[in-house]
């Protein structure tokens, strides 16, 4: 059950959910609303609404166009092409990401996003009990990244540059605004500075997508800005 904050954001869940219904998110967005609907039910249902809203927009605006008579057949072709080259590829290859993706159960979105991954992905070690893995995209808007934080674990406190919305996959986690688990999203701006928790009951596993690096504060904290940029 996905949840507003109690921290005040000048972009919220509704505006993101609008904003994937436009077609106007970096790839990082796209695929954390893709795995965002898929794990809330509520999240899903205000999606379909604005899906809704957007094609009732388009049909009472947008006059019909007479089309080509052989366009049909040029798409209709296309699309049978890239299929077949897919089916191929997929046969003359196996995924790079087996075992990472044996690691934990993730949303469908992302368990076929990492499998198609020309990128092979490792966990990495951030800080005690923490650990990270980059997503790669095309577009460079935003960035994406797995978050792994053994159970009680802090994260360090850390502040941002622009938006940071993390979408929990398992576990849960908690801080000054509240507790997030399995299909919450929380989004946090440049005004919010916190220190999340896991949980003491599993480790917590998130998908978080970003504007710029998160900047830390505390003692020894400033390597770690440093090595975050």
């Amino acid at each position: 059950m996905s949840k507003p904050t109690d921290h005040h954001n000048r972009y919220d869940h509704n505006d993101l959910l609008w904003d994937y219904a436009c077609g106007s998110l970096s790839q990082a967005s796209y695929l954390l609303v893709e795995n965002y609907v898929a794990l809330c039910k509520d999240a899903a249902r205000t999606l379909s609404r604005f899906e809704s809203i957007g094609g009732a927009l388009i049909e009472g605006h947008c006059a019909p166009v007479a089309m080509n008579k052989q366009s049909l057949d040029a798409v209709l072709a296309a699309m049978n092409s890239t299929q077949m080259s897919s089916e191929l590829a997929h046969n003359k290859k196996e995924p790079k990401n087996l075992a990472f993706l044996n690691d934990h159960k993730f949303p469908e979105p992302l368990f076929h996003h990492i499998k198609q991954s020309e990128e092979s992905l490792k966990w990495k070690r951030f800080t005690r009990g923490m650990s990270y893995c980059p997503l790669a995209f095309e577009d460079d808007k935003q960035t994406a990244t797995l978050l792994r934080v053994a159970p009680g674990m802090k994260t360090p406190h850390h502040s941002h540059h622009g938006l940071e919305m993390t979408l929990v996959l398992q576990g849960a986690f908690e801080d000054e605004t509240g507790l997030y688990r399995a299909g919450d999203l929380m989004i946090a701006d440049d005004d919010l500075h916190h220190q999340p928790v896991a949980t003491k009951d599993e480790v917590c596993l998130c998908l978080v997508v970003s504007d710029a690096p998160a900047q830390f504060t505390g003692r020894f904290m400033g390597l770690l800005n440093f090595l975050n940029h």
